[in-house]
């Protein structure tokens, strides 16, 4: 009887953070101009950085991030290299569409909650992967980065702040 208790216990415990975890993701997304009826947030992929989500209106799909400031320390860095790649991104000269992050009401691309930073990003279907099992993944992540590149060829790379250092040390990714 004390395990079925416990049992029982621990899944109100479960219900009601996951009940908590939804309404602070739906007060969040209610931060963006998107449209926010039938509503649907899971969990989405590993996490093997960010805790990811996968948010559902009655329209589109979005991936929503809780943003990893442990491994990212300096998230305005980044917040405003994407600002650098929304203003010099050509879409025409990438092949994929690139997911950059949408702004929110505040017209910045993290929303900030008491403990966390969030960002939202159109949902691109298609596979993720945390590594590569096959040489023909390598090499399609390979040439994307390179169409990646070379789409940004013409943007000033003093105009890019280190978020880690050596994220952008490009002859160090080839040694």
């Amino acid at each position: 009887k004390f395990g079925h208790s416990l049992k029982s216990f621990q899944e109100t415990v479960l219900n009601i953070h996951s009940s908590m975890e939804q309404n602070l993701l739906s007060s969040i997304i209610g931060n963006y101009p998107i449209q926010t009826d039938k509503l649907a947030v899971k969990r989405f992929g590993s996490g093997h950085i960010h805790k990811t989500y996968l948010v559902r209106t009655s329209d589109e799909s979005y991936i929503l991030q809780e943003f990893n400031d442990k491994v990212f320390r300096y998230p305005e860095r980044i917040s405003a290299n994407q600002q650098v790649l929304h203003a010099d991104l050509n879409e025409d000269e990438l092949p994929f569409v690139l997911p950059l992050p949408i702004k929110n009401k505040d017209n910045s691309f993290f929303t900030k909650t008491n403990k966390s930073l969030f960002r939202l990003f159109p949902f691109i279907q298609g596979t993720t992967r945390d590594a590569v099992s096959k040489k023909t993944h390598a090499s399609i992540a390979a040439e994307a980065f390179a169409f990646f590149i070379k789409g940004f060829v013409h943007t000033d790379p003093g105009q890019l702040q280190d978020s880690i250092p050596d994220f952008h040390n490009l002859e160090l990714r080839f040694q």
